[in-house]
């Protein structure tokens, strides 16, 4: 429910705080725009269980029983957790080394 709070919650505030149109609604039950975004996507890291419900099952990588036959789809993008590490000016060298990779 978080990640469609997030992209219900982005849609409010890209369309000036209004409810949506006549046309959102339309075009979402034909999945086009502008009721459906096609720009928008979903960061999972690798490696981490994101949920149970259908759109996190098909961001989480930590089990296959947890995946197996649940579709996934384009908008998610994966990339390694950074790993920071603290304190930040002691690290500096390996954090941005960091932050390039990821």
């Amino acid at each position: 429910n978080a990640l469609k709070l997030a992209l219900i919650n982005h849609a409010y505030r890209k369309r000036g705080n209004q409810p949506p149109s006549d046309k959102d609604l339309t075009s979402c039950m034909q999945h086009s725009e502008p009721g459906t975004p096609s720009n928008l996507g979903i960061i999972a890291f690798n490696g981490a269980f994101h949920g149970r419900t259908f759109l996190t099952l098909s961001c989480t990588q930590t089990n296959p029983l947890h995946k197996v036959d649940i579709p996934v789809t384009d908008m998610i993008v994966r990339t390694p957790f950074p790993t920071n590490k603290w304190p930040l000016n002691e690290n500096e060298e390996y954090n941005q080394k960091l932050e390039v990779e990821c």
